[in-house]
């Protein structure tokens, strides 16, 4: 071998046995950097369906917070519809007023019958609708605590149809004209004692509270003078278990028609007085009866007065009525009965004086107390046993105190005597708010 042959030989030995030769790459495994990205890769994955997850609920929630916004937005045009409707009507002819009175009292006896007790309060709204000055609505509802539930009423629903100055013409249920006590005195906050007179009762037999029909109503001049009146066709009073209703009824059980009516006449300011008269036929209340006695004809008549000057007043009213003989199923299981012909004498004579007319107003305190006396009698011949039952003289003694023109708080101590049950001694408390 020559020289330049050795020298290739000899470097060739040289690079094999060198680091260089052991430094291939493996094939078989990846480069540390390719791993790492890798797992970078895989990381942002997870993120990304975190995301997506996190995406999805907030699309869910926002679009049920778009219903939600969307009934929101609906319920409160809704609000804003029914409260113009009644603050500012679209139609301007339409005019709405809301009145009436909300009462409370406490009673306290002496009666084995009776417990003393509070009465929870009444609620007892008047809605008045007008339309121009062609026709107004009127409504009257009570709702009161009977027990632990509630009870509610309509006293009375009618429409009032403006004939002329002179004349209205009146049709539903309204209250009885017959009278005065239960046209104008009977509201807690107008009567200036808590309770009523004896007789002149919530569905008592001989005052007529309510009827259902049509009524032409008004009044006129004479002279100097005023006449008022009221002229009424209704369904007429029934037969119950109590015995004689004189409510309205809003269907009829015979086919007669009860009318009355009253005349007033108001001479002098402060004075009016009327006389009213009234006449029905009043069916039994025994299912099927056709025999004698299936009607009996009932006839009223009324007297009223009032005097009221500018710091008291004085007035009463007078009813007589009678009703034939009729059959009467009490409800007790006993077998009806032709009853006897019943008479009701029924009257009250009440007075009242304000304490600042006759201390010359200057007590800031006693010009706003009221005394009140009033004397009522109740007395009911013939009919049944039951119907006497109530017969009573009472004499009825109050002070009230007016914190405004309607808002008054009363006091009253009451004597009752009885023709057939024991005497009884009251105390009432009442305070009453008209609006």
């Amino acid at each position: 071998m020559n020289k330049r042959t050795l020298g290739w030989v000899a470097l060739m030995a040289a690079l094999s046995l060198s680091p260089l030769a052991h430094a291939r790459p493996d094939t078989t495994a990846p480069p540390a950097d390719l791993k790492q990205l890798r797992q970078e890769v895989q990381m942002l994955k997870q993120r990304l369906q975190v995301v997506e997850q996190q995406l999805q609920q907030a699309t869910a929630t926002s679009k049920q917070a778009s219903v939600d916004s969307k009934e929101a937005r609906e319920e409160a045009e809704r609000a804003r519809t029914a409260t113009a409707a009644i603050a500012a009507p679209e139609n301007p002819d339409i005019k709405f007023r809301l009145s009436g009175t909300v009462v409370a009292n406490y009673t306290a006896t002496d009666s084995k019958m009776m417990h003393d007790t509070f009465t929870g309060g009444s609620f007892m709204p008047i809605f008045l609708v007008r339309y121009k000055n062609l026709m107004e609505l009127e409504a009257h509802m009570e709702v009161s605590n009977n027990g632990n539930e509630t009870e509610t009423s309509l006293e009375y629903a009618q429409l009032d149809l403006f004939l002329n100055d002179w004349s209205t013409l009146v049709a539903g249920k309204f209250l009885s004209p017959i009278g005065q006590f239960q046209q104008a005195q009977h509201p807690p906050w107008i009567n200036k004692l808590p309770d009523r007179p004896a007789g002149f009762v919530e569905g008592g037999g001989g005052e007529p509270l309510s009827t259902v029909g049509v009524q032409l109503t008004g009044a006129f001049p004479v002279g100097h003078a005023t006449a008022d009146y009221a002229v009424f066709v209704g369904n007429g009073p029934q037969m119950t278990d109590e015995g004689l209703t004189l409510e309205g009824f809003s269907q009829d059980n015979n086919a007669n028609k009860s009318v009355g009516a009253r005349i007033g006449l108001r001479p002098w300011v402060g004075v009016n007085m009327g006389l009213s008269a009234m006449h029905a036929q009043v069916p039994t209340n025994v299912d099927g009866w056709t025999g004698a006695g299936t009607s009996a004809a009932y006839d009223l008549v009324d007297a009223d007065f009032a005097w009221t000057p500018d710091n008291g007043e004085i007035r009463g009213e007078y009813i007589h009525s009678r009703l034939d003989p009729v059959f009467f199923d009490d409800g007790t299981g006993a077998a009806p009965f032709l009853t006897q012909r019943s008479r009701w004498n029924m009257w009250y004579l009440q007075g009242a004086y304000r304490l600042g007319a006759l201390l010359g107003g200057d007590n800031p305190y006693l010009r706003n107390v009221e005394l009140i006396v009033r004397r009522s009698h109740r007395q009911v011949d013939g009919g049944t046993e039951d119907w006497r039952f109530d017969n009573e003289n009472r004499w009825t003694l109050g002070v009230d105190y007016w914190f405004g023109p309607t808002l008054v708080g009363k006091l009253a101590y009451e004597r009752k005597t009885f023709q057939v049950r024991p005497d009884d001694n009251v105390i009432r408390a009442q305070l009453a708010l008209g609006f």
